[in-house]
């Protein structure tokens, strides 16, 4: 199981990188470390992925109404 001081790691590596690129989440870095991370926290069998949906459609858990960080995420997901 990945530690949550290096999931947060690659949560805000991810981000840093998505900054950088402009918003491109097809960036090949940031993939690899999605990729890597569903090892650990798979998909739900209808394909939907929490750190995805974190990530890229609240946009690293800033959804306007509320913030999740990336500490926060990682408990969710090890409940």
């Amino acid at each position: 199981m990945v530690t949550k001081e290096r999931f947060c790691d690659y949560i805000n590596y991810m981000h840093f990188l998505s900054s950088l690129v402009d918003k491109d989440r097809k960036q090949k870095h940031i993939l690899s470390i999605m990729k890597y991370l569903h090892g650990f926290f798979p998909r739900c069998e209808n394909g939907f992925s929490d750190i995805e949906h974190y990530c890229f459609f609240i946009d690293f858990g800033k959804d306007g109404v509320s913030y999740e960080s990336p500490e926060e995420l990682y408990e969710r997901l090890t409940i």
